[in-house]
């Protein structure tokens, strides 16, 4: 007999259970906060150190694979950025029901500037400023929303990419249907498909206002 019956149990008890490939099978894959960075992947402050923050602590105190805590974490992000949403949409609609009213003092504008009415330019540009200010409407509160989404996201973008370049254990197996790996790209372009789609059919049901349509001098 090879071994006794202790070493046995314990090179038994030592191997990795096989994955399942459903997406219920958990995959534990780092045992504690900060190892993706013990592990090469420290992007100092910002966007991405925040998500590597978050993905970490969703996938060990959940215990989810990376493809379910990367679900998790787009949900707490548009979560966290809904206030400012709203704010946006709030503020893009107030500026395009001003634009009726603005119409003929930026017309105006545009021939001042034309003649080299400098009075007359200063007269409609503080015009346009008092009406912005009585109704609340500014530039940046429209603008502020793209602006934290584009951070936010290019940050889990890089954070992902990094991951699934290390790759970090249980990347390769942590995924759902035709992706398991989530270290390489979808083989069927599926789920590009379907997100262009989707924003596609967003445009189309709810097109933005332009984000300029008032312009606080």
């Amino acid at each position: 007999m090879r071994g006794t019956i202790e070493e046995l149990l314990a090179a038994d008890s030592a191997r990795v259970p096989e994955n399942t490939g459903t997406a219920d099978a958990f995959v534990t894959s780092i045992d504690h906060y900060g190892q993706l960075k013990e592990m090469g992947l420290d992007y100092g402050w910002g966007t991405s150190a925040f998500f590597e923050w978050l993905i970490e602590h969703v996938h060990i105190m959940s215990g989810y694979s990376w493809g379910a805590s990367i679900i998790c974490c787009s949900i707490l992000l548009r979560t966290g950025l809904f206030y400012f949403q709203a704010v946006g949409s709030d503020n893009m609609g107030k500026m395009a029901a001003m634009t009726p009213v603005l119409k003929g003092y930026q017309e105006g504008l545009e021939r001042a500037i034309a003649t080299g009415d400098a009075a007359k330019e200063r007269y409609y540009k503080m015009k346009q400023m008092h009406i912005g200010k009585e109704v609340g409407a500014k530039v940046g509160k429209s603008l502020g929303p793209p602006i934290l989404q584009a951070a936010f996201g290019f940050g889990a973008f890089r954070c992902l990419r990094g991951m699934s370049t290390l790759p970090a254990p249980g990347m390769t197996e942590g995924g759902f249907f035709w992706f398991h790996d989530l270290t390489l790209s979808d083989p069927y372009y599926l789920l590009p498909t379907l997100t262009g789609a989707i924003m596609w059919v967003v445009l189309k049901v709810c097109p933005p206002a332009h984000p300029l349509g008032f312009i606080e001098y």
